[in-house]
């Protein structure tokens, strides 16, 4: 889409789906690199990058296969984020969570040419939001019932955990201020939580929002978790803050501190600062 005019966006061109028949095969994210040349799009167990820098004649590049081994979840159920995919801020490392604890760095310096640097260790759980940190040296990693995991990538074919904090879901706040939910779910098998993680300009602290939308509406609050940053990748003492709001995917503006969410699944969509 051309958004020069925002409120008149141009349909430049539709690229295809998924070239392979896989049963889960549908689209799981997207995003562009820093300079807007490549688009990469994930799906069940593959990337393919397009090259975009003609928009209304786009060119597929290269196919990248990144076959789904872990054991985190099994048949459809694998709840995919719209944050499967992050480029480094020099936009020649691309990390990509296309099956269930899945993280795999791929060198596209040259997109034609791109190819697997590293597969991270692995979390034990569904991968749901990825962020480098501003000057790329740092990646991190946020789960599905709330790890968040630093990697050092000074050397990115060898990534260095450096920081591993676990139990943010059951420490998320409630609209009483309580840590724990005095109601049931609404059903055993309601959704999961939604998160955002993003570093703050600067990248000396790190950020993770999460909306438990499992819970009855009257849980509608999210909460936001704050760390330092060290240089190396390690977290300080978290600060915790939270918001009277229910955010569907929610999603951390990009060099910004502005939160974009959904209250209602896309029907309409806000935004709001971080504190």
């Amino acid at each position: 889409m051309d958004h020069s005019r925002p409120r008149h966006p141009v349909q430049l061109a539709t690229l295809p789906g998924s070239p392979f028949r896989h049963f889960n095969a549908g689209l799981r994210g997207q995003v562009f690199s820093p300079e807007g040349g490549i688009l990469a799009v994930a799906y069940y167990d593959h990337v393919v990058l397009w090259d975009v820098t003609s928009p209304a004649r786009p060119r597929l590049v290269r196919t990248l296969d990144a076959p789904v081994t872990s054991s985190a979840g099994s048949g459809n159920d694998i709840p995919f984020s719209p944050q499967d995919l992050a480029f480094s801020p020099g936009g020649g490392i691309l990390a990509s969570a296309t099956g269930t604890d899945q993280v795999t760095l791929w060198n596209v310096t040259d997109p034609v040419r791109a190819y697997r640097l590293a597969t991270l260790d692995s979390a034990g759980d569904f991968t749901q939001g990825l962020a480098f940190s501003p000057n790329g040296n740092l990646l991190a990693v946020l789960t599905e019932h709330g790890t968040m995991l630093v990697y050092n990538l000074a050397d990115p074919g060898r990534p260095v955990r450096t920081a591993t904090v676990r139990g943010l879901l059951t420490s998320a706040l409630y609209p009483n201020g309580t840590p724990q939910p005095t109601e049931t779910p609404l059903c055993a098998t309601c959704g999961g939580s939604s998160w955002a993680v993003a570093f703050a300009p600067g990248g000396r602290t790190l950020t993770a929002v999460v909306d438990r939308a499992e819970m009855s509406a009257n849980s509608g609050r999210d909460t936001i978790f704050d760390w330092p940053v060290t240089g190396p990748g390690t977290l300080g003492p978290v600060r915790t803050a939270a918001r009277d709001v229910a955010d569907s995917q929610p999603f951390i503006a990009p060099g910004d501190r502005t939160v974009l969410g959904s209250p209602n699944s896309g029907l309409t969509w806000r935004a709001w600062a971080l504190p």
